[in-house]
């Protein structure tokens, strides 16, 4: 005998479960956060010449974005104080990178996340930029 598939009538029933518990479960009292007493930063760093006259991102000024959206974060004033509060010495880094044509992380930013780390004093062999495996 075949396997029977679902039915209309399961999926209706089993779909008015889910959404009724849904709703049952977002009804109750409470934070749906386990850190919800927490609070976080969000650093927003906007420069009107990031992209040069080809449309491409520049360098220079992702390198000084990356810089004081770091420095403003952690409220150092120098970018090298900052990073060195974020990496150490001994660490090994892995940077996920994005290698999706549509959203690709441009392989400036990657060089200036990359320097920044090195300058902190991590060896650039305990270093690794990847999408995938890292």
């Amino acid at each position: 005998m075949k396997p029977k598939g679902i039915t209309r009538r399961d999926f209706l029933r089993d779909s008015t479960s889910a959404a009724l518990a849904g709703a049952f479960y977002l009804s109750l009292p409470g934070k749906l956060s386990a850190r919800s007493g927490e609070k976080t930063r969000v650093v927003l760093i906007r420069e009107q010449d990031v992209l040069n006259e080809l449309n491409k991102p520049d360098d220079a000024v992702l390198a000084r974005m990356l810089d004081d959206a770091v420095t403003t974060l952690l409220g150092e004033e120098k970018p090298l104080e900052a990073w060195k509060r974020l990496i150490k010495p001994d660490d090994i880094v892995g940077i996920k990178s994005n290698v999706w044509s549509y959203l690709p992380v441009p392989p400036g930013l990657e060089q200036a996340i990359r320097n920044r780390v090195i300058d902190a004093g991590v060896a650039k062999k305990n270093i690794s930029i990847r999408d995938r495996g890292l």
